[in-house]
């Protein structure tokens, strides 16, 4: 292994020192064929042992062969074996690890998804289906699908949808922010109907009674009005029986009924209400002879204030005693029906 030159270069360690054809172990002690169980020099030391022993002693481990041409082959051999057990000892443990990665990632991924579902669970629980408002002039978008498969309409939650105002991008609406503002909304219906001095009746324009025969008429027996029926006898105007029915329910709440402060599952029923929830209802009290306005918000405005009013005085009976009253604008539209 002579060679012609020194091979100690300008790297500070790393230098291997070579006697009899064999590699020093480290702190001098012993020699070995076998570059792996050689000891690591400074340039220093490497440079008194070339010094001493001449050029063709020391060898950098850049450079230096696994084994010396000294070495025995069985040691050699039994090194390589010892190599290759321990890579299959470490390729075996990375394998493992790898596994267990996988499971664990794995697992991970279906804790993820878990959690997206519940995620997607409480959204639906917080914010209000399809209802999107803006957040600088406060317009409300209702997002919905019509379903022609099976003429079902469902509410659309899909973000995207711009203000037709100003532009501006459509937030969710939560059910406390919704119930809050339908509240005070339907708060807002009952004063200005308390604040009013009278209530307009269309059907007995005021009498309060109506021909039995014609139940769509004033009676003549206590109406002047010109379109007063005086053939037969007369009956308690049914529209006017509601409404001073609701009067005396607004005197009571005036006087005694409080509204809640939080939210019954009763009050959450009528103020989560969408305002195209009420298109039959209202074609039905139009028949009936109810003046409604056509707008949707007044329709909303009107159901919301009927319902509550059959909330405060029934309470989780309400709807029960709102079917009266709609089986009684029912009875009333067959009435009036012309006889064939």
């Amino acid at each position: 292994m002579g060679r012609p030159e020194s091979a100690i270069t300008d790297a500070p360690n790393g230098y291997l020192l070579l006697k009899r054809n064999l590699y020093e172990r480290p702190n001098h002690m012993g020699y070995t064929g076998i570059k792996d169980n050689a000891g690591r020099y400074s340039r220093e030391v490497a440079l008194k042992h070339e010094d001493h022993y001449g050029l063709g002693h020391v060898v950098h481990e850049s450079v230096a062969p696994d084994f010396t041409s000294a070495c025995f082959e069985d040691l050699a051999r039994n090194h390589l074996q010892a190599k290759l057990d321990e890579a299959k000892t470490a390729l075996l443990t990375v394998n493992s690890q790898i596994q267990g990665a996988a499971l664990a990632f794995k697992a991970l991924k279906e804790e993820n998804a878990d959690l997206k579902a519940q995620v997607t669970d409480l959204e639906k629980k917080v914010y209000v289906p399809g209802v999107w408002r803006c957040a600088k002039c406060n317009f409300t978008l209702l997002q919905s699908n019509l379903n022609a498969s099976n003429g079902t309409v469902t509410a659309r939650d899909e973000p995207g949808a711009k203000c037709p105002n100003d532009g501006a991008p459509m937030w969710r609406t939560s059910w406390k922010d919704y119930a809050t503002e339908q509240a005070e909304m339907a708060e807002r219906v009952v004063m200005e109907k308390l604040a009013a001095d009278k209530f307009t009746c269309r059907t007995c324009e005021d009498a309060q009674w109506v021909c039995e025969s014609h139940m769509d008429k004033p009676w003549g027996g206590i109406s002047s009005s010109a379109t007063a029926c005086k053939c037969g006898a007369g009956a308690p105007c049914p529209c006017c029986q509601w409404d001073m029915a609701i009067a005396g329910l607004r005197s009571e709440l005036e006087h005694s009924t409080k509204w809640p402060e939080n939210l019954t599952p009763e009050l959450s029923d009528i103020l989560s209400r969408p305002n195209f929830s009420f298109i039959g209802l209202s074609q039905l009290y139009r028949a009936g002879g109810i003046n409604l306005k056509e707008r949707a918000e007044n329709e909303q405005a009107f159901f919301m204030h009927k319902m509550l009013s059959f909330w405060f005085s029934h309470g989780a009976g309400w709807k029960d005693a709102m079917q009266v009253e709609i089986d009684a604008v029912l009875d009333q539209i067959k009435t009036a029906e012309p006889q064939s």
